[in-house]
């Protein structure tokens, strides 16, 4: 988990820190025929990093070209934008542990 955040936001200085759950989806709706099994953990960030920035995830999956990601920091639970494809379904019980 952690070689693949750092794959897709190119951060180095994560670390594993509470076990969210496991998400069974359907991604049949996203255009896929396949049914996924999502681990969820919080990673903490040691140390800070600048606001925004960009990153190129050097080798997809899919094996076509880099996929260039732009990143930023949104304040939970209220700044976070919808995520694709219920990416988001576990961020409101780690709001919560935030409180």
């Amino acid at each position: 988990m952690l070689r693949e955040a750092w794959e897709e936001t190119g951060l180095e200085n994560l670390r594993v820190g509470a076990f969210l759950g496991v998400q069974t989806i359907d991604v049949t709706p996203f255009g896929r025929n396949e049914v996924f099994r999502r681990h969820c953990f919080h990673l903490e960030l040691v140390g800070t990093v600048r606001e925004r920035w960009t990153h190129f995830e050097q080798n997809p999956s899919d094996g076509g070209p880099p996929i260039e990601f732009e990143l930023y920091w949104a304040a939970m639970p209220d700044d976070v934008p919808e995520l694709a494809a219920d990416m988001g379904a576990m961020l409101d019980s780690l709001a919560g542990d935030m409180r």
